[in-house]
């Protein structure tokens, strides 16, 4: 029998929790982050592999084994689009629950995603084989029509400085949402909390 694990993610003293019912083995972790400019404006790019082809997002990826989440985030960060980062400038901003397909669009799978941004780092930006047609663009400009449909509600609340906890639902083929994204706010001691790899 298929080990599961219930993991619950209580909201502070406002008596809300949220059940997730998973594969122990079909649970991914994974990061993206924001980088910033002088100007406040965002670097985004489109992602050439796995999930949401095509579609602008930050750079970002999955965690080794090994690795903490913010060392993740750095890694995936230099090797998508060259810049360095010191870990300790990072700046969480949401954890989201993302119940995902596979490329076959039937096979389900679920992530666990770090959010994080930067406002500081090193080095000029560069696309990759991973990551094409880099851009910077103003919060209030997000190409949100040309994101993938479960990111269009968190990004810019996390882009205005918000910090949250997000639960995301895709339907077979991940070109729509199941149901609507549940999204809460956090302050950043109760998302620290959630930023754990279990």
């Amino acid at each position: 029998m298929v080990d599961r694990i219930h993991s619950f993610l209580y909201h502070g003293d406002r008596g809300l929790k949220w059940r997730h019912i998973m594969k122990l083995e079909g649970l991914v972790h994974a990061t993206v982050c924001f980088p910033l400019n002088d100007r406040g404006e965002v670097l985004i790019g489109r992602k050439t592999r796995i999930i949401g082809i095509g579609l602008y997002n930050g750079p970002g990826g999955g965690i080794e084994k090994n690795e903490s989440i913010d060392e993740a985030t750095v890694r995936e960060v230099r090797e998508e689009i060259g810049i360095i980062i010191d870990p300790k400038e990072l700046q969480r901003r949401a954890v989201i629950y993302c119940h995902n397909y596979k490329k076959d669009g039937v096979t389900p799978f679920d992530c666990k995603l770090f959010v994080s941004m930067a406002p500081l780092w090193q080095g000029t930006p560069r696309p990759s084989d991973e990551f094409i047609d880099l851009r910077w663009v103003a919060p209030r400009d997000l190409p949100v029509d040309n994101m993938m449909a479960g990111d269009r509600g968190w990004v810019p609340r996390v882009l205005a400085g918000k910090t949250l906890v997000a639960e995301v639902w895709y339907a077979p083929g991940m070109q729509r949402l199941a149901k609507p994204t549940r999204i809460e706010s956090r302050t950043a001691e109760e998302l620290n909390r959630s930023w754990v790899i279990p």
